[in-house]
């Protein structure tokens, strides 16, 4: 069964990062996992655009740092997310009362 894996992060090292991991993990298991990283500025703004893509991917995970959910972005993808039920799960650095994840296990989390 194939994953489609859809990582979204404000910091830019974290991005080359995450698709160097992405790409290896492609090669090895081509038809299990496929994927895409977003890099985004801290301000970005939500469009429709993410509505599309986030719905092409069954997890999404947010490696985040320097704002929290409050933000407009983060809070209309996380309002988002959830009425739709797609697993995501929010990493936020320096902002740790804004981890927040739905439809994940406590298990699933800890393989993460």
């Amino acid at each position: 069964m194939m994953k489609k894996i859809l990582f979204v992060t404000n910091m830019e090292q974290t991005a080359a990062l995450l698709q160097d991991a992405l790409e290896k993990v492609q090669k090895q298991y081509p038809e299990t996992v496929s994927g895409q990283v977003c890099y985004l500025q801290s301000d970005a703004s939500w469009e429709n655009v993410w509505e599309k893509t986030f719905t092409e991917h069954e997890v999404i995970i947010f490696p985040w740092m320097g704002t929290g959910l409050n933000t407009k972005f983060l809070s209309e993808s996380s309002a988002f997310l959830q009425q739709r039920q797609i697993k995501h799960l929010y990493l936020m650095s320096g902002n740790l009362e804004d981890v927040l994840h739905a439809a994940f296990t406590d298990h699933e989390i800890q393989v993460i």
